[in-house]
């Protein structure tokens, strides 16, 4: 083990490998929990919604949802990015008449790019035969939340994301309660995003009389600086709904029928909750490499490069292994059979998250560092890959061939991101013979989860099967000896103390 780096807290202390630790993996949980509640009522919705619209009908609706999500990040998230840092790195200066000006040109974008982003989903929806006035009502909220995001930006810049999380995660819930309400009353597909226009104006409203008054009213001169900025985060953005949002939604609406939408969507939902935990991580372990990059300390970072890969890799093996074991059963049971197709479809697209986490990683430590041109390139051959394999494969295999393109996509841009970032690290340890272990008592939990829950059948079969599935791995893991010393006295540092007995029983004697 190298020599600890020193990293320090808000007030300048230099704190401890276990206080570093504590501050990436508490991080990264609690950022998990509180992307993964929202998640929660998300799929809740998705599952009433397939019971009482049908496979065809829940395929036009996750077509709309996949629009309205590509617009909102491509003109309106990679917009609010830019505003966030620019405007808290003018409080940081203490230039307030300029973050002013600032404030009120983001106001007027934001506006602008929701006005944009409303007006293509009213030319998209002109031309549907079906749900038109959903796509009406969905352009409705697409410019709201644009707006509420105006001064979002405000209020993380001043006081930090927690405010912000704290209210999006209420309405968020509250929208999810409201679709459910809007589909048992018979709604359909407009009435649960009618749902979301609500919770979207009350969030619009909250975060409006929250967020800090600009102390002056001039507009200033145009700030020329943060485009180039705005540039990089929407060229990022496009990579990143090509390879991450799923590009293929567009593809299966164009050359495949909505009951393949839907058979994707559903495997697509799953692996996403699936995937909240293992991507905090990664990006809980950013403030951290960027603390010890702003410090200079540039020959140490591996050290907390090398913990934050191996957490981040390790723990997403046994939940891959869950998930494909009992994701079929899951979606049959809670679905109905006439997800039989997506029900398949489950394991293969869980693989993608055996990757995800190390590029999520390899993207934190640039992102940390100030330098994005690897990420840039990265997400260039992914999007490149992706988009080869939904032209080759989805017009022939629908959803299977969505699942392939996008795996094949997430592959690429991992394939290229690791080895750019690696070189800068030096010497890297990366400790494949506990990813090994690891493997295998990931692969002999799959079995037995599988085995419990094809027997039982059910919500009994489910149940029973992630708890034998659980059982056997730490079972087996304890023999193999999964956690080296040096990765366990961090984890005990950093989780509750009642899982300090399962660290230590993994844990290499």
């Amino acid at each position: 083990m190298t020599s600890p780096i020193a990293v320090t807290d808000t007030a300048g202390t230099k704190l401890p490998d276990e206080a570093v630790g504590k501050q990436v993996m508490s991080g990264g949980v609690w950022s998990g929990v509180s992307q993964l509640l929202p998640l929660v009522g998300t799929t809740l919705l998705s599952v009433i919604a397939a019971r009482i619209l049908g496979p065809d009908e829940l395929g036009r609706q996750s077509l709309i949802a996949f629009a309205e999500a590509a617009l909102a990040g491509l003109m309106v998230n990679s917009l609010t990015d830019t505003t966030i840092r620019t405007l808290a790195a003018l409080r940081g200066a203490g230039d307030i008449a300029t973050r002013d000006g600032v404030a009120h040109w983001s106001m007027g974008a934001h506006v602008a790019s929701g006005l944009v982003a409303a007006g293509v989903m009213v030319a998209i929806g002109s031309t549907q035969t079906h749900d038109r006035t959903a796509w009406f009502v969905v352009a409705l909220s697409v410019f709201i939340n644009a707006v509420g995001w105006a001064y979002a930006a405000r209020m993380v810049a001043a006081h930090g994301w927690r405010t912000v999380a704290i209210r999006r995660l209420a309405f968020q819930l509250l929208a999810a309660g409201l679709g459910i309400g809007a589909l048992v009353a018979g709604f359909g597909v407009t009435g649960l995003f009618g749902a979301n226009v609500i919770a979207a104006t009350g969030l619009w409203w909250i975060l409006r009389r929250a967020a800090p008054v600009c102390r002056t009213r001039s507009w200033g001169r145009f700030p020329w600086s943060p485009v180039q900025l705005w540039g990089v985060f929407v060229v990022i953005e496009v990579f990143t709904q090509i390879v991450a949002r799923r590009i293929e939604f567009i593809f299966l609406g164009v050359y495949s029928s909505d009951r393949e939408l839907a058979m994707y969507s559903i495997p697509f939902m799953l692996v996403s909750a699936a995937s909240v935990i293992p991507l905090a991580i990664p990006g809980a372990a950013m403030p951290a490499l960027a603390a010890v990059s702003g410090a200079g300390e540039y020959a140490k970072i591996n050290e907390r490069f090398e913990w934050a890969f191996r957490m981040a890799s390790l723990g997403a093996l046994p939940l891959v292994a869950l998930l494909a074991a009992l994701g079929p059963l899951m979606v049959t049971t809670v679905y109905g059979d006439d997800y039989r197709q997506a029900a398949a479809l489950v394991p293969l697209a869980s693989l993608t998250l055996v990757i995800t986490p190390v590029g999520h990683l390899c993207a934190s430590y640039w992102e940390g560092a100030g330098r994005l041109r690897a990420v840039l390139w990265a997400g260039a051959a992914g999007a490149v890959v992706d988009l080869a394999l939904a032209f080759a494969l989805i017009p022939s295999h629908g959803a299977l061939g969505a699942v392939l393109a996008n795996f094949g996509g997430q592959t690429a841009m991992v394939a290229v991101l690791v080895p750019l970032t690696f070189r800068p690290l030096g010497s890297f340890d990366v400790r494949l013979d506990r990813w090994l272990r690891c493997l295998i008592a990931s692969l002999v939990a799959l079995v037995v989860a599988r085995l419990v829950g094809v027997g039982l059948g059910g919500v009994l079969g489910i149940g029973f099967g992630a708890a034998a599935g659980l059982a056997v791995f730490l079972a087996t893991a304890a023999v193999l000896g999964l956690l080296g010393r040096d990765d366990a006295r961090w984890l005990l540092a950093a989780l509750p103390a009642p899982l300090a007995p399962l660290i230590r029983l993994v844990t290499v004697r």
